[in-house]
């Protein structure tokens, strides 16, 4: 068929009554069908298994996947091709975004590199109505390679910027709005001490296109942000944002993945490099009415969190005989000196400002402090182990520091403490944590 010849895709269109409607968005599949990870088998094991808990509660529900869902070096194991079969075996209709890995690395350029995912996924950006819900797919990975680098910048195109203007036009202010892209919008530059005080900035490559993306959306007052690739939980709320952004809520949201399988080769968890579990979002969208829960696969929604007691995080790290190897070669990294003994930490996965965080010990409530520091659990189950092995880490695989982690201090190393969270829409995560609690890559 000739570049003018006319196209006719003839369909039949089923009325649905989704005005109430479920969305499960997740990212980073990293699909490669690498043997020792397991990751194709894990995979189906444990994701599928799950969505499909989520897709059958009875409403119309729907998925969004946002990107990476294959990788880009293992294409002769696994391929955009077989991911496009695959996915016709998901549990419902599923919106894919376009991902960096999802470019064909032996072509340069951003337009010839994303040829094959438009043959077999579809139109890198596009937008669609569920119910009183708009949502927008965008591409904001530009892709380079020059010389088959696999390098990318991040931002929206002016192309998209000028179609997502008049498409939008159309939309009523009050409608909210998903915009579904990849690589994250915003980053955390810095947190304080004080719970909720967290310094947040832009992080596309070319910020200039991302405030541009800002003045687009600022006719609308409800505007979600939903982004993966950084294999993290960021959330970040109005409140935080910088300015020209106080009508978005941006979602960065952890990989399906965790840690690229590798967690799951090395000790058989799903861990994320900021200490989230691997998962997903689950939005349930009633007419305008928008909740949000994250959604750990290996647990119910009342796993929101996970308590570590630091004297035995201080006992693992000083008596593990793969823990000197590790600070030989990379003494630079975390090693908690600024906590002191007794002290519980708390990583809430997908905390934000709006959160509420109560611990008591003995009937008291106790001061919590705020943290930006690595989860310790991920540097036993990724970097410490990597690097006892095979010498040392990838980079971009490797713990980073979190916000989402807090402190108490307690009065003794046994006491028991009453942990509750409390999310803003009231759903509550509590733990009665007895204390020593055992540290190790088998704790929940």
């Amino acid at each position: 068929m000739g570049a003018s010849d006319a196209e006719e895709h003839s369909f039949r269109l089923v009325k649905e009554e989704n005005s109430k409607h479920r969305v499960l968005v997740s990212t980073d599949y990293h699909l490669a069908d690498r043997k020792r990870s397991k990751d194709l088998q894990t995979f189906q094991n444990t994701f599928i298994k799950d969505i499909k808990e989520q897709a059958s509660i009875g409403i119309p529900t729907y998925g969004i996947a946002l990107g990476d869902v294959t990788w880009d070096i293992y294409w002769k194991n696994y391929s955009l091709h077989r991911y496009a079969s695959q996915a016709k075996e998901f549990p419902m209709t599923t919106f894919n975004v376009m991902g960096n890995h999802d470019n064909d690395m032996d072509k340069e350029g951003d337009f010839d590199a994303e040829q094959v995912y438009r043959d077999l996924i579809g139109p890198t950006f596009y937008s669609f109505n569920i119910g009183q819900c708009h949502y927008v797919v965008l591409d904001n990975t530009i892709y380079i390679n020059k010389n088959r680098s696999r390098s990318h910048d991040t931002y929206v195109s002016q192309e998209q910027l000028d179609w997502l203007a008049k498409a939008l036009e159309n939309v009523p202010a009050d409608t909210p709005v998903f915009i579904c892209m990849h690589s994250a919008a915003f980053r955390v530059k810095d947190a304080g001490k004080e719970v909720g005080k967290i310094d947040v900035d832009f992080s596309f490559s070319n910020t200039s296109y991302e405030k541009k993306l800002g003045n687009i959306l600022k006719g609308h007052s409800n505007v979600h942000i939903l982004t993966g690739d950084t294999h993290i939980n960021q959330s970040f709320p109005p409140s935080v944002m910088p300015k020209g952004f106080s009508n978005v809520y941006e979602h960065n949201i952890a990989a399906a993945s965790a840690t690229w399988w590798w967690t799951t080769y090395l000790n058989e968890t799903s861990i994320c490099k900021d200490g989230s579990e691997g998962g997903y979002m689950v939005f349930d969208n009633d007419k305008t009415d928008i909740t949000w829960r994250y959604k750990a696969m290996k647990y119910d929604f009342s796993k929101q969190f996970r308590s570590y007691d630091f004297n035995t995080v201080k006992e693992y790290f000083d008596n593990n005989e793969m823990v000197p190897a590790f600070f030989n070669r990379y003494p630079h990294r975390e090693r908690y000196n600024d906590l002191n003994e007794n002290m519980v930490l708390i990583n809430i996965w997908n905390w934000d400002p709006n959160w509420t965080i109560k611990v008591t010990e003995n009937g008291t409530e106790l001061p919590v402090t705020q943290h930006h520091i690595e989860d310790p659990l991920h540097t036993i189950s990724y970097d410490i182990p990597r690097t006892y092995k095979n010498g040392e880490i990838t980079r971009s695989f490797r713990t980073i520091k979190t916000h989402h982690i807090f402190s108490v201090q307690t009065s003794g190393p046994d006491s028991t403490l009453e942990i509750t969270v409390t999310d803003p829409f009231g759903n509550i995560s509590k733990e009665t944590m007895t204390r020593p609690k055992a540290f190790s890559t088998t704790m929940d």
